[in-house]
Parts: C-alpha cells; structure tokens; sequence
C-alpha cells in the first residue's frame, strides 16, 4: 500500500534510507520538497549497523520509504522501535528482480519512478502536475543516460573481467557485458584460489579486475603480479559524490566511466 492518507505527511517530512533511492526521491519532489536522507554514507553493505544519529533520524520522521529487510536489513531492527503514527513503506515490491545491489540497474530505478510519485503526490496533492512533470522529466533522463552508456559500453560487450564481488551483475546485465567472476565468492580468498585466478587472468587474457573503494585491496595487487592485467576500483556506494538529485545518475556514470577507462587504456 502505497498511499499516505493527506494531512497525515507532507512531501518535507519523508525520509529515505539510502542516497540511490533518495536521489529519485528529490528528483520528483524537486523544488516543492526537501526529503531527509536517513543514511549519507555506506562504505559496504556487508558492514553496515547504524549511528544512534541515524537512528535519531527514524525517530523524528513521519514517513519511511525504504528497500525492505531483505535488501535493507540494517534499517530492519531500527524501524521497530519508530513511533507507531511513523508510516513505512517498503519498495521493493516493485523492483523488475530483487537485488542487493538494484540500483546498479537504471531499469530497476525507472521501475521505482511511478510508484515514488504516486507515493509523494498523496502526501502533497497540490502539487500533483509538478511532481508528474518531474517524473517524466527523470524517466527520460535515465533513459537517455542508459542509451549513452550503452553506445560507449558496447566496443567492449565480449570483454572478460573481474570484480572484487558480484555486485555490478545488474549494471553488466544491463549494459550488455559479460558477467564478470566475482573473486570473492565465499569470503576469505586462499592461496590456492589465488593461483587458480591468476592462472584463469592469464589462460582468458583477462584486461581488468576490479577492486571495491573502501576495501582492502591488497589481494588485488597479489593476483595481479605476473599477468597484463589493469587494476581499477569501483564504487557501487558513490560515497565520493554528493546526495541529491544528480547523484542517481552520476553515480551511474561513474561506474560506466571506470569500466571504460580500464577498458580503452593501452
């Protein structure tokens, strides 16, 4: 259910648990609203438990919008203890595939715009055309974003790769590469699987691994010794970049742009 009864929030008094889906969050509201971000950094989400700060921020506000237990499983405890007038609402019924990692997908975002907007509009009805306007102002350009990094992506649709996990396995999906193998499948990498990734580095002249920002990636260095391989790092989280209504798509970008300067590099 996705309706706010009127009277009983306004578009200023959501919050949104993390930047993707509170950067589509601000794109609608535009300059009618200013939604709170609940959460401003994630270095993983492997790691993640909240800051008596961040848990202040639930407590204060009248509405939640966030990506469910599964998704969001730190938010799940914290919610629990939220004033029972705070309403909550989990989106991630309406993901085109439940993903961890959905925003790596522009697809799953533009599946969120509708149900976001509908979702802001009964908090504020006044404002109705302004937040359809802006949603179908996002919706095309996430569309025209995704074509463009399509057509830069595709030279490079058969290259062999590898991540520090399988993360990107929405964007690869998506953006027509191949799906790159995740070196940390099962936790800890040993020795034996070191020399058994190198060895597939060498045997498949893999060009690229893939490191995770905010993680150690000295083991990275290690399998790389030895072969042709570039190392780049990517950031799934974006905690280089500012929240907001760019971020979404600059964050996209970004993960493109590494891709493409490991990629193209001689």
């Amino acid at each position: 259910m996705l309706a706010l009864p009127y009277g009983k929030a306004v578009a200023n008094d959501i919050s949104v648990s993390t930047k993707p889906l509170h950067s589509l969050v601000a794109s609608i509201t535009g300059k009618n609203a200013s939604p709170m971000l609940i959460i401003d950094g994630i270095t993983s989400i492997h790691h993640m438990s909240l800051k008596p700060s961040t848990i202040r921020k639930l407590h204060r506000a009248n509405a939640v919008l966030w990506m469910g237990a599964d998704i969001e499983p730190y938010i799940e405890n914290a919610l629990d203890s939220v004033p029972n007038t705070t309403q909550i609402h989990d989106l991630s019924s309406h993901l085109i595939k439940q993903n961890v990692y959905w925003w790596t997908n522009p697809q799953q975002a533009i599946a969120l715009i509708s149900p976001l907007t509908e979702l802001i509009i009964a908090t504020d009805p006044e404002n109705k055309s302004n937040y359809q306007k802006n949603a179908e102002n996002l919706v095309q350009q996430l569309k025209t974003m995704n074509s463009e990094i399509k057509a830069s992506l595709s030279p490079f649709s058969n290259a062999h790769f590898m991540t520090l996990h399988d993360t990107y396995r929405g964007f690869n999906s998506n953006f027509g590469l191949k799906e790159g193998n995740a070196i940390e499948q099962n936790g800890t990498v040993g020795a034996k699987t070191l020399v058994k990734l190198r060895k597939e580095i060498k045997q498949t002249d893999i060009p690229c691994v893939f490191g995770e920002a905010g993680e150690n990636s000295a083991i990275l260095g290690t399998l790389i010794e030895g072969t042709t391989a570039k190392l780049g790092t990517l950031d799934a989280m974006g905690n280089n970049l500012a929240a907001g209504s760019m971020f979404y798509e600059n964050l996209i970008r970004q993960i493109a742009d590494t891709y493409l300067a490991c990629f193209s590099a001689k």
